[in-house]
C-alpha cells in the first residue's frame, strides 16, 4: 500500500506540478494519469504483487459500474467555478475512468 501511494504521489509531480491543467474542469487528466501510473510504477517495482491485475479489478470494474448510473458527471467540465464544484470532482469517476481512459 505504501509503494502505491509513493507511486500515486511521484506521478503529481510529473501530471499536477510540472504539467497542469489550466483549470479544474479538467482534473480528471491529472488526477487519472497519477492513479494509472500508481499502479504501473507500483506493477515495475515489485511484479510480484500482481498491480497489473489489480488495476482491472480495483479501477477498470470500479469505473464501470460508477460510470453505468445516471446521475455519473462528465470527465470534463467547464462549469467548475468554486471551491463546492471543484471538490465534487475529486470522485471514483475523475480517479478510475480517468485512469481507464
Amino acid at each position: 500500500r505504501v509503494a502505491n501511494i509513493v507511486s500515486h504521489e511521484i506521478a503529481h509531480m510529473w501530471f499536477g506540478n510540472l504539467v497542469t491543467c489550466a483549470w479544474w474542469g479538467n482534473l480528471w487528466l491529472n488526477e487519472g494519469f497519477a492513479r494509472f501510473y500508481q499502479y504501473f510504477l507500483t506493477g515495475s517495482v515489485a511484479p510480484e504483487l500482481g498491480y497489473e491485475r489489480r488495476f482491472m479489478v480495483e479501477q477498470y470494474i470500479s469505473a464501470l459500474s460508477v460510470d453505468s448510473v445516471d446521475s455519473a458527471h462528465a470527465l470534463t467540465n467547464p462549469d467548475v467555478y468554486n471551491p463546492t464544484t471543484v471538490w465534487n470532482h475529486f470522485s471514483t469517476i475523475t480517479y478510475a475512468r480517468g485512469a481507464c481512459i
